[in-house]
């Protein structure tokens, strides 16, 4: 795993959306819309949210 500012690190989180899978709400905001499930196993909340990325050019 690699931090948000760390020298490998290959995208930038731009904003995340709670509660939600829509990816179109990163759409103008960020280079992809990439949506994630906590698994219910691993993570109790079993939350579901959306992370809009920007590819970090270097």
């Amino acid at each position: 795993m690699t931090g948000c500012g760390g020298d490998d690190a290959q995208d930038q989180v731009v904003q995340v959306f709670p509660g939600t899978k829509d990816t179109a709400l990163c759409e103008g905001l960020s280079d992809i819309g990439y949506h994630d499930e906590l698994d219910f196993a691993r993570w109790p909340s079993g939350k579901v949210f959306v992370r809009c990325l920007d590819g970090i050019k270097r």
